[in-house]
């Protein structure tokens, strides 16, 4: 971002002059490359991908042209057609030079800081000038400053004059064939020699103009900038000038875990006549991002819920076993399993109240329920014909569903864990083939889950083994918080009616949450600003995104804390995710720590804001978690 009191001194100076000329290259546009020569590795891979006569290292092959372009014609700035003479004839050197320049123009973008000044000039009817050192000629930088909104009256290039502004050259030039008075012009440009001190001592007004470029939670020691596709996603990340701290995290953290797992997505969708169903809700944001990055009729949205399937599925296997498998909560009441069953209606609650004195608002564990006579009494006079009855109708309207959507063998793409609702599907459709891609699966960590036969696979954990174990227990440490960053904040799907649309949603509205909107619009606008760059990101799975996430989870700073931690748990009771009471509350009444920290949905998160200071926070849920798991 740039210095707000820079910015008004430098208005003051527009104000003051008739000219205002702008440096182009890091002022008023910016290349998302992590150095300019990158331009080139990227011309490499789009020329080899097309061209039969392959390349290698055209990187140094094209500076060496460079260098040798200059000596031979004796300039301080070579054109573009000068250095191509000395690119070897053996190369489709036409090819080159047109790749190269698409891929120039391609990789700017507008400089938000100093697109404000440009637009403060332009307010003020400025004439607005740019004078650049580059080989490349000003009809392509127009093109560039074009793309990236700016109407510059005249443009001034080094190649052109043969004159470069490193050597004040060029200033000199232009002052000379009456481009400008110096008297009457003021030159804004990054460079503190060449753009501010060498045209200051020519007499030109001149002011620094110094973006500080910075990501917010991504550094360069988070990752290894050797790979060109971090090269390109941190040129990305930099360039993102974004003053919003929820949209940051989106963006550089969020946005490439999706982007990676979209990718392995593709590569793991071995056979086309397979459609690919996104899973609802969890999925609605990979769904979208998916299309724009493979876009295809094989691509659906699919709206189902452990809800919507739990009666379809009593109706197939409808016995006690069955039903108290879909008792999926530890503890709770039986009105509520009776909604979780969409059976909860006032003439089942009458039925069973006739046969039992069964307190319908009472919390059970699920020890309690499963060894409760009583229940297997409740199930055998009454549910068990409700489920037959009410089963078989919703069975049919999810049925119309499936293949209204014509699909035959399909993957199921969701965020996983259990894998139920492809377990569920496999079961009621056992002569199809569904598969599932997950983002990770909760089997010890592992790579594959069995099926019925078919695999579920997980994105998350397929990698070395040692990486496994730890990663799951760092997901595990903070489910709820990472599945808000992907989950849909629209209502949940409960059941299935007769025609179009056949998914009906839930009358309970989910609470908006400005924080994880802002977060999964950070995380959409880095893959919208990757897609131009889609040819030039290898295939190659990148984990140290997910290995920076795991950095916040599970060793977070107070601000990452507090601004977390106020994220709701749920959006029935409104509990927060990690908002502790103070210290001294506790100290006094320390049963109402266990509660809370019990009902905290990322304890972590919950210690840091409590203690406040540096604890090994994860090494202590970690002691907590194994040692409940014994009991």
């Amino acid at each position: 971002m740039f210095n707000n009191l820079n910015l008004k001194i430098i208005k003051k100076a527009i104000l003051k002059k008739k000219v205002v000329s702008f440096d182009v290259f890091d002022t008023l546009v910016c290349r998302n490359c992590l150095n300019p020569n990158d331009v080139f590795y990227y011309v490499e891979k789009k020329y080899n991908s097309i061209s039969n006569k392959k390349i290698v290292d055209f990187k140094a092959k094209r500076l060496e042209a460079y260098y040798q372009a200059k000596k031979t014609y004796g300039v301080e700035e070579a054109t573009l057609d000068q250095i191509y003479e000395f690119i070897d004839d053996k190369y489709d050197k036409k090819l080159l030079h047109k790749l190269e320049m698409e891929t120039q123009i391609d990789f700017c973008v507008a400089n938000k800081s100093a697109k404000e000044l440009y637009l403060y000039a332009k307010e003020n009817r400025k004439r607005i000038i740019c004078i650049s050192d580059m080989y490349l000629d000003s009809k392509t930088i127009k093109k560039i400053l074009e793309n990236c909104g700016y109407e510059i009256d005249e443009i001034y290039v080094s190649s052109e004059y043969k004159k470069q502004k490193k050597t004040k050259s060029l200033f000199k030039e232009l002052m000379s064939l009456g481009v400008f008075n110096s008297k009457d012009i003021v030159h804004i440009g990054d460079a503190e020699k060449v753009d501010y001190l060498y045209p200051k001592l020519l007499g030109i007004k001149t002011c620094l103009f110094t973006c500080n470029k910075k990501t917010t939670f991504l550094s360069q020691k988070d990752v290894d900038l050797s790979s060109y596709n971090n090269r390109l996603i941190y040129s990305l990340l930099i360039n993102n000038n974004s003053s919003n701290w929820y949209y940051n995290f989106g963006y550089e953290v969020l946005g490439p875990i999706c982007l990676f797992f979209c990718i392995w997505i593709h590569i793991k969708f071995d056979d086309q006549n397979h459609k690919k169903l996104f899973c609802a809700r969890d999925m609605e944001m990979i769904y979208d991002m998916y299309n724009k990055l493979f876009p295809s009729d094989n691509n659906l949205y699919f709206y189902v819920s452990r809800r919507s399937l739990r009666l379809p599925y009593l109706y197939i296997f409808n016995n006690f076993g069955s039903f108290l498998s879909s008792i999926t909560d530890n503890k709770q009441t039986l009105s509520d399993i009776l909604t979780n069953l969409n059976l909860s209606n006032n003439s089942i609650k009458k039925s069973i109240s006739d046969i039992s004195k069964i307190d319908l608002e009472k919390k059970y564990t699920y020890n309690e329920l499963i060894n409760s006579d009583e229940l297997k009494k409740i199930y055998n006079k009454v549910l068990k014909e409700s489920i037959e009855k009410q089963g078989k109708k919703q069975f049919e309207n999810f049925d119309r569903y499936i293949k209204n959507m014509q699909i035959d063998d399909f993957y199921l793409i969701d965020i996983g864990w259990r894998c139920t609702t492809q377990s569920i599907l496999s079961n009621i459709y056992k002569e199809k083939n569904i598969k599932g891609l997950y983002f990770g699966i909760n089997q010890g960590g592992s790579l594959y889950k069995n099926i019925n036969g078919n695999n579920a696979e997980g994105y998350l954990f397929n990698k070395k083994t040692n990486y496994v174990k730890e990663a799951n227990l760092k997901i595990h440490s903070s489910m709820i918080l990472f599945e808000k960053f992907f989950s849909s904040q629209a209502s949940t799907t409960i059941k299935y009616r007769d025609k179009e649309p056949y998914y009906v949603f839930s009358s309970e509205k989910a609470k908006k949450e400005h924080s994880i909107e802002l977060i999964q619009n950070g995380a959409n606008c880095f893959v919208d600003d990757i897609i131009r760059y889609r040819d030039f990101v290898d295939n190659i799975n990148s984990y140290e995104y997910i290995e920076l996430l795991f950095k916040y989870f599970t060793n977070p700073n107070l601000k990452f804390a507090k601004s977390f931690g106020e994220i709701l748990n749920d959006n029935i009771y409104v509990r927060k995710l990690a908002s502790p009471r103070s210290l001294i509350y506790y100290l006094i009444h320390p049963n109402k720590f266990k509660d809370d920290i019990g009902q905290s949905g990322w304890k972590i998160g919950f210690m840091k804001r409590l203690f406040k200071i540096q604890l090994p926070y994860y090494d202590i849920w970690k002691k907590a978690y194994y040692s409940k798991k014994k009991r």
